[in-house]
This record gives C-alpha cells, sequence and structure tokens, in this order.
C-alpha cells in the first residue's frame, strides 16, 4: 500500500517510496549519532595561544617560591589530581635533580638528573612503573645530584579510577579520530590538551604541550613564553 504523499501521482510512486526510505535511514543514523555524541570528543579548531592564556588564568595563583617555581605539577596548597601516570615533571630554577616517594614516606623510589644542564626551565619525564591510580606522591627537588636532602617537595594525586578509566577511554577514542583523519603528533596534541582544559585538568594540558617531540616554531615559542606567563605573571602583562 502507497504511502498517502504518494496516492495522488502513481507514476511517482516508486521515486516517493524510495525517499521515505532514504529518509528513514537518515533519520535513524542522525538520531544514533546524535544519542552517542560526547561534547569531549569532538574536535574543535584552537590554537596554542587560547590553551595558554587558559593556562595563564588557572594557574594565576600558583607562582613560583623565590627562584623555584613548579609548573608539572602545580604549586598549590592542595595535591593536584593528574591523569597521566608517567608524569613529566616541568619546572622553572637551576635544581637539576628530581625524586619521587610516597607520600607518609621517605623512602625515594626514583630519583633522575638532568643530562644538560644549564637551562632555567627544565623538564624530566618519569620513567618508572606506572603510578597507581588514587595514590598521592612526592615530586623531590635536589640542589645536587649527591644530595639527600630535598630543598623542595610537592604532593600530587593521581587520579582515581573509575575516573581516570572513563578519561582513558575518551583518549583512545579521540586519538584514533584524529589518526585516521591523517593528523600530525602536534594537532593530536593540541586537541587532547583542548579535551583535558575542559575538564580543568591543567598540570595534563601542560604533559601535551611539553611532551611534542618535534614541536613547530609556534609552539617553540609559546613553551618558552609559559614559564614566563604562569610563574611570573606580573613581567608578562607588562
Amino acid at each position: 500500500m502507497q504511502h498517502r504523499w504518494c496516492r495522488r501521482f502513481d507514476w511517482q510512486a516508486g521515486t516517493c517510496l524510495l525517499g521515505l526510505v532514504i529518509l528513514m535511514i537518515s533519520g535513524s543514523t542522525w538520531m544514533a549519532q546524535a544519542g552517542s555524541a560526547n561534547p569531549y570528543l569532538i574536535a574543535q579548531q584552537i590554537s596554542w595561544g587560547d590553551i595558554l592564556s587558559q593556562l595563564r588564568r588557572s594557574r594565576k595563583n600558583f607562582g613560583g617560591r623565590g627562584g623555584l617555581c613548579l609548573l608539572i605539577p602545580a604549586s598549590a596548597r592542595e595535591p593536584e589530581v593528574l591523569w597521566h601516570d608517567r608524569p613529566l615533571f616541568v619546572w622553572q630554577g637551576f635544581e637539576h635533580t628530581v625524586g619521587l616517594r610516597q607520600t607518609g614516606s621517605e623512602t625515594v623510589f626514583w630519583r633522575r638528573s638532568l643530562s644538560q644542564t644549564g637551562t632555567i626551565v627544565n623538564q624530566i619525564q618519569y620513567t618508572g612503573q606506572p603510578l597507581q591510580p588514587g595514590q598521592t606522591y612526592d615530586l623531590l627537588l635536589f640542589s645536587s645530584p649527591t644530595n639527600s636532602q630535598p630543598v623542595r617537595w610537592q604532593p600530587f594525586t593521581v587520579m582515581a579510577d573509575p575516573d581516570r578509566a572513563a578519561i582513558t577511554a575518551d583518549l583512545q577514542t579521540l586519538t584514533t579520530m584524529l589518526k585516521d583523519k591523517k593528523l600530525g603528533d602536534e594537532a593530536i596534541a593540541q586537541q587532547r590538551a583542548r579535551y583535558f582544559g575542559l575538564h580543568q585538568l591543567m598540570s595534563d594540558v601542560l604533559q601535551e604541550v611539553y611532551g611534542v617531540k618535534h614541536p613547530s616554531a609556534e609552539l617553540r615559542q609559546k613553551t618558552q613564553a609559559i614559564a614566563t606567563d604562569i610563574c611570573n605573571p606580573s613581567d608578562s602583562e607588562k
């Protein structure tokens, strides 16, 4: 039996029926996509400048003490929560050795020194076993590779499950989508940074910024300004 829209035009019955089928299929497809859409996984145009502006606002009151300023993790009274379980530690200062211990313990289970000294903004990647979700650790900074007493320590917490598991699944989906679109490593890092920014995970944003292995000239320029923006906001506003 023909649809009532087609009764008056028998010669168009085939075309009308085909149109209805297409409409039903496209409608159901749209509904499925709309129902499963995750706003955090929709790639949007964003610049490194946009990302750094958000960082500047969120880290405005997290400057350093004296000549030492922590970028990852943040210098905060309460331990900052990180998604990364193998974090990249970034700081401004002349301390060139870092270590890790579990909060409440005196045992330093991991320690590394910079291979090259002389820089003011430093970074060291944690290379040990993945840190445990829900656990709090102290990042230690030493004045020399042989010094056993840290000049500064800052606690941070690895995000607990199930929140961490949900973000991990999102990031896997997002990264796969972006690779399918043939985006390069820096563009993928930019979208991942945007994702972390939407979740207010600012140290994880910085992980993506500093973690690009072959940064563009624009990103190199931006990363040079990050420490000034965060550690010396009054200077950057002049």
